[in-house]
């Protein structure tokens, strides 16, 4: 939530990318929509799915680091 509290005082959120260890909930998820930001890097979604087809599904590019050690 910090990032996204950070985030929302830029002037624009067009070139950011958002690095998450975890899946964003859907709180979380509706933010990064809210805030445009139109990249999101999620470090592992075994633990927790979140929503990334609603973010996909809104043009956000998902990219699954698929990270290991994200879950530790």
């Amino acid at each position: 939530m910090d990032c996204l509290r950070v985030a929302g005082r830029q002037t624009s959120s067009r070139d950011m990318t958002l690095y998450t260890t975890l899946s964003p909930c859907l709180m979380c998820a509706g933010s990064i929509v809210q805030f445009a930001i139109p990249r999101v890097v999620v470090g592992e979604a075994q633990n927790f799915l979140g929503n990334l087809d609603f973010l996909a599904d809104r043009g956000v590019e998902v990219i699954l680091a698929d990270d290991p050690s994200a879950s530790l």
